[in-house]
């Protein structure tokens, strides 16, 4: 069941009013049972009396409200409404190979095509993205970065920058472009902290999302996270173009999803292990989402 969240409003009338909904705008049903109003005033909405059901109303469709009043006087405007949903998910999973070769030396393996994946309309990603950083005390240099290449392996050597932490970030996208707003895809991220010398003190592998499955605007996800060294715990937000909203914790997390949402992100809350050297606050992945 999911609530409304629009407002139909009569003023006057009979003081009993029915309110009705159509797929067509010619055929008009009931919804519930007939309402009084208060002092000739009544408002409907998500905090009185409409719940919507999904065995009638599809979510993702769109809907038209009316309120009739029972006596015959005429109907208040009309209200058309899509039933909030997820129409669309981009997700997968991969792993980014991180090896030593040398005293302070390493290898990155990006993955260019990703162990599992669903796109939205069968799509394919046709471009991988990649960054690769190395940070110490709150400062970072830039080893590699690419966008829009091949989907084939590649391997970047790291060279020697002593301790710190090493970060990698690989994207794919069904567009040239994975954050442009209509770009579907996901990421994979790996954090590897290093004493210098060849030790590996910390390890996290965010190996991507899965999505089990959608209903209305609820999504169970699962991220596919591993580390050494550490254990840090998982908060997910959502992520609308300008605000995260947090959502809930734990590697998978039933989430309910605002409308308007466009990337779900699976955050690593670290401790002073990793950000006494990485800057900012988001260690994460994330895969697209489209609502209705």
């Amino acid at each position: 069941m999911l609530k409304a969240n629009f407002k139909i409003t009569e003023t006057g009338g009979s003081g009993v009013v029915q309110l009705q909904w159509s797929a067509d705008g010619l055929a008009w049903q009931p919804v519930g049972a007939p309402l009084t109003l208060a002092q000739g005033i009544l408002t409907v909405d998500d905090t009185a009396n409409l719940v919507i059901d999904t065995a009638i109303f599809t979510p993702g469709q769109t809907y038209q409200y009316r309120l009739a009043d029972l006596s015959g006087s005429p109907v208040s405007n009309v209200k058309v409404y899509t039933i909030p949903a997820i129409t669309a998910v981009a997700y997968g999973t991969g792993t980014i190979g991180f090896v030593q070769t040398g005293a302070d030396q390493y290898e990155f393996t990006l993955p260019g095509t990703p162990d599992t994946l669903s796109i939205p309309d069968d799509g394919t990603p046709v471009a991988m993205s990649y960054g690769i950083s190395f940070w110490h005390q709150q400062q970072s240099t830039t080893v590699a970065q690419a966008a829009a290449v091949t989907s084939a392996d590649v391997t970047i050597p790291t060279g020697g920058y002593g301790a710190g932490v090493y970060q990698c970030d690989v994207g794919y996208s069904r567009g040239a472009d994975p954050t442009a707003p209509d770009a579907m895809g996901f990421t994979l991220s790996r954090y590897v902290k290093v004493d210098g010398t060849g030790t590996i003190l910390a390890d996290i592998q965010l190996n991507g999302i899965t999505v089990s499955g959608t209903t209305g605007l609820t999504s169970t996800e699962t991220v596919h996270i591993v580390q050494t060294g550490v254990s840090f715990p998982i908060f997910w937000m959502a992520y609308d173009g300008n605000t995260a909203t947090p959502l809930a914790t734990g590697t998978t997390a039933t989430l309910t999803v605002p409308p308007g949402t466009i990337y779900i992100f699976a955050v690593v809350d670290c401790d002073a292990t990793i950000t006494d050297d990485v800057a900012g606050d988001i260690r994460a992945v994330y895969h697209a989402i489209r609502t209705a």
